[in-house]
């Protein structure tokens, strides 16, 4: 059953809104109506193309590249629960019945619920000590100059080849934990991909959120019928 939603005005003064594709903000709208009270759903890409565009015949690709653009305007976050995707929606503004959730709790980093009116103490087992952490304006701080670009930032956004959302791509790049040789490398690959080739190339910030430098590489084959499709690691 679908969850009673309130579409607020607000909505259509957006930046963040108007500056997505039609079909993003369709997809956004859909997302609103599905998310649980908790402002949660899932990200699976399968579940969201048969619950958001059931009938239309959406492709996985395409899905992918919606979610990327309502992710590089904040519209939406995503967050990873062993190997699971989720989905959580920042101002949402719709607590109105219940605030436990059947999908697990998004990382404090990106919540704006009071942790107090949510299942936050119950999923991320914080000591009772620490709880002044959890006030938005703490966060807030521990936050500053998430947008200064670092130097090995600047190599990576060289070498990307899609300059979209810079400090989306920076706000994700200073929470991986990889070395900056081994994300030069994977891009270098990728760039024969497919897939690049053909220009469907994700948000920066998309592509370190979901480790897609981990991705296994399939070249474009070459119009010379003889020549094999080569598989780079």
């Amino acid at each position: 059953m679908m969850p009673d939603r309130l579409l607020r005005d607000e909505l259509l003064n957006s930046e963040r809104y108007w500056s997505v594709s039609d079909e993003a903000k369709l997809l956004y709208i859909h997302l609103i109506l599905s998310a649980d009270d908790t402002a949660r759903y899932s990200g699976k890409n399968f579940t969201l193309r048969t619950r958001c565009f059931s009938g239309r015949g959406m492709e996985t690709n395409r899905m992918e590249i919606l979610l990327s653009e309502l992710v590089d305007q904040d519209l939406i976050r995503l967050y990873f629960v062993q190997d699971e995707r989720f989905i959580f929606i920042p101002r949402f503004k719709q607590r109105l019945r219940y605030y436990n959730s059947k999908y697990p709790e998004p990382p404090i980093q990106i919540n704006d619920i009071d942790y107090k009116k949510t299942d936050s103490s119950l999923t991320q087992a914080i000591p009772k000590t620490d709880a002044s952490l959890l006030k938005r304006s703490e966060v807030k701080r521990s936050e500053e100059n998430i947008y200064a670009y670092t130097e090995e930032f600047e190599l990576f956004w060289k070498s990307y080849p899609r300059h979209e959302s810079k400090s989306s791509a920076m706000k994700a790049f200073k929470k991986v934990k990889v070395d900056i040789n081994i994300l030069l490398k994977a891009i270098a690959q990728q760039k024969n991909s497919k897939q690049w080739k053909d220009n469907i190339i994700p948000h920066a910030s998309t592509w370190l959120n979901q480790s897609r430098w981990e991705d296994e590489i399939v070249a474009k084959p070459t119009n010379d019928i003889f020549s094999p499709v080569r598989t780079a690691w």
